[in-house]
């Protein structure tokens, strides 16, 4: 949405030079007004009269119109310099404009980057979590089909994540007999954690 907010002020921007543009050069009278501006009341009275052929050609000059062109002389360069800070100042703020508009794509660039990123630390981290489940599983085959003291000796010397882990593969005689064969202490460390993890 601010993407869209940005574009309008710059096509406004654009509108606002073009418009001031063709305000000037139709008081400067560089181009010839339009027909259908002059049967406009508000617009018609901000426009220079139409002139006649004795003004055109210059045949019959009048004393007050020398006397006044200088003083028009120095009121159309007045406008003309207003008009060229006003287009300086828009330029400069266009100019902010674009800036800030680069600015916001490298940012939205970047932030792509790492929602990618991400992305492929989940995906990573989702397939590493089914090759532990899988290992799991595996090992679990393998220590249901062993004799219960056996399994636990061996079972006894691995982490008590990697233990719940095997255990949540197995059927529940198969767990009860190991623990049963387990250190007590062990035993009991195991089902708390075992409780903890269910609770959650």
């Amino acid at each position: 949405m601010k993407k869209g907010v940005q574009i309008a002020i710059l096509v406004f921007l654009i509108l606002v030079i073009i418009g001031g543009g063709c305000t000037f050069l139709l008081k400067m009278e560089i181009l010839p007004v339009p027909a259908f501006l002059k049967s406009i009341p508000l617009i018609s009275s901000h426009l220079p009269p139409d002139r006649t052929p004795a003004e055109d050609t210059g045949d019959s000059p009048d004393v007050s119109d020398e006397k006044d062109e200088p003083d028009e002389r120095l009121q159309l360069e007045k406008q003309i310099n207003d008009r060229e800070k006003e287009i300086d100042k828009l330029n400069t703020q266009l100019n902010d404009m674009e800036k800030e508009l680069a600015s916001s794509l490298e940012a939205q660039q970047a932030l792509q980057e790492q929602v990618l990123q991400l992305q492929d630390e989940v995906a990573e981290s989702l397939t590493m979590k089914q090759n532990q489940a899988d290992t799991y599983k595996n090992l679990a085959e393998y220590y249901a089909v062993m004799k219960a003291q056996n399994a636990a000796a061996i079972i006894s010397q691995l982490k008590d994540e990697e233990i719940i882990g095997i255990f949540n593969h197995m059927d529940s005689e198969t767990v009860a007999d190991i623990l049963q064969s387990m250190d007590k202490s062990k035993a009991a460390a195991l089902s708390k954690k075992m409780l903890a993890t269910t609770a959650i």
